[in-house]
């Protein structure tokens, strides 16, 4: 793309070069009387040679060529191409090494793309000229190689046969083209590996240490493994006899069915505990009992369903298993396969699960019993209805006693009315004393002033 800028870059440098050259190694023409002694040799430095005139100036007989030194213009215009080549080669010549030790990786990997960006592009032309030389080599193996070809390697004698390159399987490069360097390497693992850090818990058990062996191999360390210990394997759960579980569900821990167990006589077991008085008031360890027993009751009503199957539907669900699992079956529609097939399980398991779970509510009689969480439902309405009871009590009694209050009242205020009545009374009886006096006084004066006149 850019060999129009090359072939001038070059041009023009070469006439540099030339024309230095010509500077630097001068000729030109001398006189033809003017004899110079050994004049094929250069002359020495601090060296002074005779020289034959013919009595004119020295000048007059040695004529140099008209030759310039290196053009400017040139030297300019051979900065110019090779910047505009830069640019659009998109060639960076920033050092990262130079730097700000504090910047962040995501400028860093971008520096590092834009100063490799030719380099990228050989890497995935050269990444994608291997490939095809693969695909060549793979297609001559297919056509010469013998059925079978041993060979030995460090592990032992290995063989490979001609059918391995009949175009089933694709011969292609494991190199990553968008990483061509060590240094990118090792700043997209320190990346991965501070971002697995950050949050550990959403990358799984086994994240920090793939981050950590990522970040090894991208280092070059050797022997791995010897370094890291992985995390341990988890281990899948395994039958657990009726009594331990029992036990379990006493501490609060859940146990799993597995299909060969002797569901009935786990049923039976985990029925006697459900039993107790312990159990009876927990309803937390009632409820883990029972979800356990449906699981031994759906084992049970699967192995039932498969005896009561017909042949032909049996026949018809192992051929559809055995298609998903072969791999006959495209991946989108395997998940829709193993859902029809779950479906005809459960047209014949649905109705004996049902009546297994009658059966076993029956014999634990809890028809008869009240459900635990009826019971704290009542004893809650029976509280509540106890606290209003009382509230009405206080209430009635309240108003009682405000009655009383009013009726106190009512009686010191008559009291009152009674006793100002009767001081009113007393003072008009005293009143009407007065006056009677008063009056047999006048009528006794008037007698004895009328007798004496007599």
């Amino acid at each position: 793309m850019i060999g129009g800028i090359s072939k001038a870059s070059t041009s023009i440098l070469r006439q540099l070069i030339d024309a230095g050259t010509l500077a630097n190694l001068p000729a030109g023409f001398k006189a033809r009387g003017m004899r110079i002694r050994d004049e094929d040799d250069p002359l020495q430095p601090g060296e002074f040679r005779d020289i034959d005139t013919t009595g004119a100036s020295l000048k007059d007989n040695l004529i140099p060529l008209p030759i310039k030194e290196p053009s400017n213009v040139l030297q300019g215009m051979l900065a110019m191409l090779v910047d505009s080549g830069k640019r659009f080669a998109s060639i960076g010549d920033m050092n990262i090494g130079d730097a700000n030790q504090a910047m962040p990786v995501g400028t860093t990997v971008a520096l590092l793309e834009r100063g490799t960006k030719v380099m990228s592009a050989i890497h995935k032309r050269l990444h994608y000229s291997q490939r095809l030389e693969f695909n060549l080599l793979a297609k001559v193996f297919g056509e010469y190689l013998p059925p079978s070809y041993p060979y030995n390697t460090g592990t032992g004698p290995q063989e490979i046969k001609g059918e391995d390159f009949d175009g089933r399987v694709d011969i292609i490069p494991v190199s990553d083209p968008n990483i061509f360097s060590q240094s990118q390497r090792i700043t997209l693992a320190q990346e991965l590996l501070t971002m697995v850090q950050s949050n550990p818990q959403i990358h799984g058990p086994n994240g920090i240490y793939e981050a950590y062996r990522r970040m090894y191999a991208a280092l070059g360390v050797d022997n791995v493994d010897s370094l890291l210990t992985p995390p341990p394997v988890p281990q899948p759960p395994l039958p657990v006899d009726a009594g331990m579980e029992n036990s379990g569900f006493m501490m609060g821990q859940p146990a799993n069915a597995f299909p060969p167990q002797n569901h009935q006589a786990h049923i039976e077991a985990h029925k006697s505990l459900f039993m107790t008085e312990i159990v009876k008031t927990t309803p937390q360890l009632q409820s883990g009992i029972i979800s356990h027993m449906m699981q031994h009751l759906q084992f049970m009503a699967t192995e039932a369903a498969q005896e009561q199957m017909p042949p032909e539907v049996q026949e018809q669900i192992q051929g559809m298993q055995q298609q998903a699992q072969s791999g006959q079956v495209p991946p989108d529609q395997v998940a829709a396969m193993q859902g029809q097939i779950q479906m005809m399980q459960e047209q014949y398991s649905a109705p004996i699960m049902a009546q297994l779970t009658q059966e076993l509510l029956a014999s634990m009689d809890t028809g008869s019993e009240t459900d635990p969480l009826v019971a704290i439902r009542q004893q809650e309405l029976q509280l509540r209805n106890k606290e209003i009871d009382q509230d009405s009590e206080q209430f009635e009694m309240k108003q009682q006693a405000k009655q009383d209050e009013n009726l106190q009242d009512v009686a010191i205020a008559q009291e009152r009315i009674n006793t100002q009545k009767q001081v009113a009374d007393d003072k008009l009886g005293i009143a009407e004393q007065r006056l009677d006096q008063q009056a047999n006084l006048k009528l006794a004066e008037m007698r004895a002033k009328f007798g004496g006149m007599r």
